[in-house]
């Protein structure tokens, strides 16, 4: 076994320097026309590497004398050297013999055998594991149900492949430990249940694939296709360049020289006078601290950086790989250098990739991330875990699970394909979510035929729904075992597709769909996943637990339960690769691939702490400091290793044509570090010290202002085409409605009004496109279902007796009973945590109601009139405002009246929180507009008069409806009601704070005075003219409520930027409304001058 250095040399990156080796030292005569290396294994990191080596191999043999042939060597990667299948131990004893014959277990067996004997019932009783599993608070161990078995023997599984790096197994590490080591008696456990479950196994005629490789490696074998391929004539055994070998490999490689006699060299790209920081296997050793204040490696550890021209800190994802897309052009075309250069992209930080793929997708080029994909991501991933709980769990299937899939692409073309009104059906779906907030597939259903009875004019509505329902229902299907149902859902939710492989959703969907299948083919084929299943044959007498009977041959609970569980699992574990189908596509290399990147200019993003070195997760058994005396990889020796693989990227390479990017926050805009790999080996002396506290000073400083971004917009095909006002869907706005109109007139609510001086664009959407935002996965009341339901109890009580009542506790049983009532109907009888949660604030907060309500009668205050309609014609401007107020009082002692407003607010406010506004940013846009501003006196006697704009002309519009007779009494049949505020009667209006305290709890204390005020029909006059004129432009560009709801229809763009994701003809539309009633203001203002 020999070390064999290779200089790094600039210009030389890694692959060309292990190319040139081989072909200098080892290349031997195959005749006159081809230079031979195949008598070589060359051990490489990965496959990429070995195709990158394999290439560099033809260049130096086109680039020599002959024909310019070369026989390459045969690449191996690690997974290919260790896997049992390819290298079965060669043992001469009998049992040895019968291990050699098993097959390697699959994941989907392995976790499935062991979790049947963890369950309770199995032969793993978990008392006999004590330190393995949790005491319960009594002393004694919980019994595990199959699928929490299911989770611990993933954890397991996990334990093992980590183990397997070193070539342990549990047994393993129990005999390297102390006896008093701390964790000596947990080890012992995981040792006797590991003995038992390979017992197990080897009963099924298989073996596990990292508990067994201690045998593959002891026992080594190299790969057939290797002597099918060349024979006897393998003479050297070459490591190249890998410097993260795991031990398993570096022992699997040395026992095979030996075994077979051949030579074994391993390549170090590193100096030879740096030889005491390697390792017999060419692998840096762990640094160690040399001062406080710089801790990471020593001045021989040096790393060849540039901070000025290689080290940028970016702000963010974002403008990190707008950099990255920015050098990757800039070397592309030769500008700035001048000159053209091949270039390769690296990213440490998975999160970033999105960010990446989009800013060079604005450039014209594909990202191709060769990272598998998670299956559980994509949409055939997301439909198939819904099938399975709906095949599995019917009626109980949580209603959050059923919305989901009613909203698939795939579902609504299969409902499409049955005749049924997909859009009909999420509305309905929706609507009843909202209303009752049902928890399964059986609430749903039940609140459906409730509906349908109760309001029979929406029958025919709620059919879509039910005929959904039914056809849902008929594919989950009954008796046949799981695995097969939830294949035939699949199936039939499929029949009619028609892929198209130029169309990269259904390239997904194949690739996806080819994983999915085999699990359905796995469950068919592997006979003990269906023993352990269904309890029976092997599996039964070998410690797993029988499930009760089956019934008339429907699946047992238990045998579904299992079922379930295991579909759920490989769904979650299954991924699959997808190559981009596009000309213009650049790899996106993992951090291990860039070391062998061939290309002139190199530029990694994610250069931040716990991406680069990347953090070892410790298991919950295994922490970092048992890893490193185990000697397996950990976080010290993969700080090592990446420090390497950095140097090796850098030192053949100019300083200009490396770039690292680092961000300053993450996606999530949490705080980031910079690598510390940036910081080994600086150096040592005055010098070095002031480049260290330099590098840390800039990486650990607030990123740079980044240059301002180019506006963001959407392309013309993604922006919203609304309807110009008037026309198409937004002409029922301006057109008579006889439900609400008295004279003929459209209809503007007070509520509405609001809405328009807050942000017209939210207005237009929501009021005049009666688009609304539904959150169909509403567990728990919103602020306005909250509200709503608060009205509906305070309606009841100011029609009830109590009303009159003038002691609080008759007045808060009334209201609480009434509650209780309301959520039964609403929600049914057995409510949520969190509705009996709510439930219970809004009986706390009507217990302070009642308490007011009662000093309110004890004070003269009765109670006249509740819910009362109104309507104000503003026939100058064509339209009519209408609106409802909660309550109207009279004091029979004054004869005064007052009109209330029921607000479910956390506490009171004062009118500049809610009324009016006296903010600049208010008064400003209120003058833009037009809007009149006011002055509102001080609310202190020492204080300053302030000018106000109107946010909200809910009060002074109810007391013009008091003052002008719009507030009528019931009539007869025909008849018109009395006036229920008299001609000349003093009226106050205020809202009454539902709050969460009784001392916030209450009347608003408002200056009456303000509600009289003119700007009160000035403002309305702009509102309803500007209405009336079509306009609903600008929109607010900062946050409200309103419309951040419909933010999602701009792909996130900001408020600012909301003009680029709308169609140009309707901006340009609006553009041209404002400057004509702009005009037409100027010319009336001029002739009443």
């Amino acid at each position: 076994m020999k070390l064999e250095f290779l200089p790094p040399e600039e210009g030389k990156p890694l692959v060309r320097a292990v190319a040139d080796w081989l072909w200098k030292k080892r290349v031997s005569s195959a005749g006159a026309s081809a230079a031979a290396l195949d008598h070589l294994l060359v051990a490489v990191p990965t496959r990429q590497a070995g195709r990158r080596l394999a290439f560099a191999l033809v260049e130096k043999a086109r680039a020599g004398v002959g024909t310019g042939a070369c026989i390459p060597p045969v690449f191996k990667t690690p997974s290919a050297l260790l896997s049992p299948e390819e290298n079965p131990a060669e043992n001469k004893n009998a049992s040895d013999a019968d291990v050699v014959a098993a097959r390697a277990a699959t994941s989907a067996e392995s976790n499935a055998l062991l979790a049947s004997l963890l369950a309770s019932g199995g032969a793993l009783t978990c008392e006999n594991f004590s330190a393995i599993f949790p005491q319960k608070a009594d002393g004694g161990i919980a019994e595990l149900s199959f699928s929490a078995a299911l989770g611990v023997a993933r954890q397991l599984h996990d334990l093992w492949g980590i183990l397997a790096d070193g070539a342990l197994n549990f047994t393993a590490v129990s005999e390297k430990l102390p006896p008093d080591h701390a964790d000596a008696v947990r080890w012992r456990e995981l040792a006797s249940l590991e003995k038992i479950f390979l017992e197990k196994l080897a009963a099924h005629n298989l073996r596990h694939a990292d508990a067994s490789l201690a045998d593959i490696i002891k026992n080594p074998k190299l790969p057939d296709d290797c002597l099918n391929a060349v024979g006897a004539s393998i003479n050297e055994i070459v490591l190249a360049a890998h410097p993260g070998a795991t031990p398993a490999l570096c022992g699997f490689l040395k026992n095979l020289a030996e075994k077979t006699g051949v030579k074994f060299t391993i390549l170090v790209h590193a100096c030879e006078n740096e030889r005491g920081f390697f390792d017999e296997f060419g692998r840096p050793k762990k640094f160690t601290a040399v001062t406080e204040t710089r801790p990471l490696g020593s001045a021989a550890h040096k790393l060849p950086l540039d901070d000025e021209q290689q080290i940028e800190l970016a702000a963010d994802a974002e403008h990190q790989a707008r950099a990255a897309a920015n050098f990757v052009a800039a070397c592309i075309s030769g500008t700035g250098a001048g000159k053209k250069k091949s270039v390769a992209l690296g990213n440490a930080d998975a999160e970033i990739f999105n960010h990446l793929a989009a800013a060079f997708l604005a450039r014209g080029v594909t990202l191709r991330n060769p990272a598998s994909f998670p299956v559980r991501a994509t949409a055939l991933g997301r439909l198939a875990a819904q099938a399975v709980e709906l095949c599995h769990l019917r009626e109980n299937t949580p209603a959050e699970i059923l919305s989901a899939f009613l909203r698939g692409a795939d579902v609504r073309t299969w409902l499409a394909g049955k005749n049924i009104r997909v859009s009909a059906v999420l509305g309905e779906f929706d609507k009843l979510q909202n209303d009752h907030l049902p928890r399964t597939f059986a609430g749903v259903s039940r609140y459906a035929a409730l509906a349908a009875v109760r309001r029979a004019a929406e029958e025919q509505k709620l059919s879509s729904l039910a005929s959904a329902l039914e056809a849902i229902r008929a594919l989950t299907g009954v008796g046949a075992a799981l695995p097969a149902r939830v294949g035939k859902f699949l199936a039939e939710i499929f029949a009619n597709f028609s892929p198209d492989e130029k169309i990269p959703g259904h390239r997904e969907l194949a690739a996806a769909a080819a994983e999915v299948s085999e699990i359905f083919k796995e469950f068919s084929d592997s006979k003990l996943l269906r023993e352990i299943i269904t309890g029976t044959g092997a599996a039964a007498q070998n410690g797993t637990r029988v499930p009760p009977a089956k019934i008339a041959g429907a699946a047992g609970a238990e045998e579904e339960e299992r079922a379930a569980a295991l579909l759920k699992t490989l769904l979650e574990k299954t991924a699959f690769s997808l190559e981009p189908d596009a000309p213009n596509t650049l790899a996106v290399e993992g951090w291990v691939e860039l070391a062998w990147a061939p290309e002139d200019a190199l530029v990694i993003t994610g250069l931040n702490e716990g991406c680069v070195p990347e953090t070892v997760t410790a298991h919950a058994f295994l922490p970092d400091s048992l890893r490193s005396a185990l000697d397996l990889p950990c976080n010290e020796t993969r700080l090592a290793r990446d420090w390497l693989l950095l140097r090796s990227m850098l030192a053949p390479r100019a300083p200009e044509d490396v770039r690292l990017l680092l961000a300053r926050v993450n996606t999530r805009a949490d705080a980031l570090k910079p690598s510390r790999i940036l910081f080994t080996g600086t150096g040592d002396g005055a010098a070095a010290d002031k480049i260290f506290a330099a590098r840390a000073a800039r990486l650990f400083k607030d990123a740079d202002s980044p240059a301002p971004a180019p506006a963001r917009s959407l392309p013309p095909a993604w922006r919203l085409n609304l309807p110009l006002p008037g026309t198409g869907d937004a002409a029922g706005f301006f057109e008579s409605s006889s439900e609400k109109s008295k004279h003929g007139l459209p209809c503007v609510s007070v509520t509405a009004l609001k809405d328009y001086i807050a942000c017209p664009f939210a207005f237009f959407l929501k009021h005049v496109l009666k688009m609304e935002a539904v959150d169909y996965r509403a567990a728990e009341l919103d602020e306005l279902a909250f509200g709503s339901i608060a009205h509906e109890v305070l309606e009841a009580f100011a029609k009830s007796p109590a009303a009159s009542a003038g002691d609080a506790e008759k007045i808060a049983g009334f209201l609480h009973e009434k509650t209780d009532a309301l959520f039964a109907e609403k929600f049914g009888a057995e409510l949520t945590a969190v509705l009996q949660l709510q439930r219970g604030e809004l009986k706390k907060r009507l217990g302070f109601f009642a308490r007011q309500q009662a000093g309110a009668v004890a004070g003269g205050w009765a109670i006249v009139a509740a819910e009362r309609h109104f309507t104000l014609p503003f026939s100058a401007h064509g339209f009519e405002i209408h609106g409802k107020v909660d309550r109207v009082d009279r004091n029979k002692n004054t004869g005064e009246f007052r009109i209330l407003d029921y607000k479910t607010w956390n506490k009171k406010k004062d009118a500049d929180e809610d009324v009016y506004d006296t903010s600049k940013i208010a008064l400003a846009y209120a003058d833009e507009r037009r809007c009149p501003s006011f002055v509102v006196s001080p609310a202190k006697p020492k204080g300053k008069s302030k000018s106000a704009a109107w946010s909200d002309l809910q009060l002074p519009l109810y007391l013009r409806a008091a003052q002008t007779g719009a507030l009528l009494e019931d009539a007869g049949a025909g008849g018109i009601g009395a006036r229920i505020v008299p001609v000349g009667a003093i009226v106050s209006c205020a809202h009454f704070a539902l709050g969460r305290s009784e001392e916030d709890s209450g009347l608003s204390d408002y200056d009456q005075r303000v509600f009289d005020d003119p700007s009160v029909d000035g403002t309305l006059d702009v509102i309803l003219s500007r209405i009336a004129a079509g306009i609903f432009w600008p929109p607010l560009k900062r946050k409200y409520p309103p419309l951040e709801n419909f933010k999602p229809l701009f792909l996130g763009l900001s408020e600012e930027e909301i003009a680029a994701g709308i169609s140009e003809p309707w901006v340009a539309d609006q553009e041209q409304r404002i400057a004509i009633w702009d005009a037409a203001r100027a010319a009336n203002k001029e002739e009443q001058k």
